[in-house]
């Protein structure tokens, strides 16, 4: 039995990834919706998140997979801002 975490991936990769563990078409679409590229929020005129920031899907063997949203505490989310160079400049 399998044990498996994926987030997004575009829709050219599933294939792939299905050679590896069994993907029912639903898991498949929200992989690969987790992967599309964030937009620009039109009222605020930044970026807004993208859609798969923090979500994952756990599978174990040939089981649904459970997505899950993972959302970091205040100071976990400046550590790990990998922007902040080009910001504060």
């Amino acid at each position: 039995m399998g044990y498996y975490a994926m987030a997004g991936v575009p829709q050219a990769e599933i294939e792939s990834i299905r050679g590896l563990v069994h993907l029912s078409k639903t898991e498949a679409d929200l992989l690969t919706s987790w992967s599309t590229p964030e937009a620009w929020d039109p009222n605020t005129g930044q970026r807004a998140n993208p859609p798969g920031l923090g979500k994952i899907m756990f599978k174990v063997g040939g089981r649904p997979g459970l997505p899950v949203q993972v959302n970091l505490t205040k100071a976990e989310l400046a550590v790990n801002d990998t922007n902040s160079k080009w910001v504060n400049q």
